[in-house]
C-alpha cells in the first residue's frame, strides 16, 4: 500500500481537478450575469401605434432563465399582451437583444425585435412589433 500511495494521491488530485472544471449551471439565474435579469420588473412604457398618438402603459413582466442557453432569457407579458406571451432575448452583462422572431398567440401573429441595456436594477429597452406598435421602456426590478 505504501508503494502505491503516491499514485493513489495523484489520481485523487486529478479527479478533483477535473470535477471542478465542469460547466457552471446558471439555469436558475442565481449565478452569473444572467441573474441580474431574472425576476419580475415593473415597466413604464411609452408606445406609438400606427396612425395614433403617443400612449403610455404600466405593467409587470417576468424574466426567466432559458433552460438550454446560458446567454438567453424568456420575457413574459412584454407589451402587456398576455402572461403567456413569451419573447426570447439574448443577454450580456450590460445589454439585451431581442432577436427578430415571430410569436403566435391564439389567432394573433406578432413579429418582434428590440434591444436595450441594464444598469444596476434598471432595464431600459425598446422594441418594435410592426403592425401593432413601437415602444420605449424603462423597467425597475421588483
Amino acid at each position: 500500500m505504501r508503494k502505491n500511495f503516491p499514485l493513489f494521491l495523484t489520481v485523487i488530485t486529478l479527479s478533483a481537478a477535473l470535477i471542478s472544471c465542469g460547466k457552471d449551471d446558471n439555469s436558475s439565474g442565481s449565478a452569473g450575469y444572467r441573474g441580474a435579469y431574472i425576476g419580475t420588473w415593473a415597466v413604464d412604457e411609452t408606445y406609438i401605434m400606427p396612425e395614433s398618438d403617443t400612449l403610455t402603459d404600466n405593467y409587470v413582466i417576468l424574466i426567466t432563465a432559458h433552460p438550454d442557453e446560458d446567454s438567453s432569457v424568456y420575457i413574459y407579458n412584454l407589451g402587456d399582451v398576455s402572461p403567456d406571451f413569451e419573447v426570447e432575448a439574448k443577454v450580456t452583462p450590460t445589454a439585451m437583444t431581442i432577436p427578430s422572431q415571430t410569436i403566435t398567440l391564439e389567432y394573433l401573429v406578432f413579429h418582434i425585435s428590440g434591444s436595450g441595456e441594464i444598469e444596476d436594477e434598471t432595464l431600459t429597452f425598446s422594441y418594435n412589433m410592426p403592425g401593432y406598435w413601437t415602444a420605449e421602456c424603462t423597467a425597475t426590478k421588483n
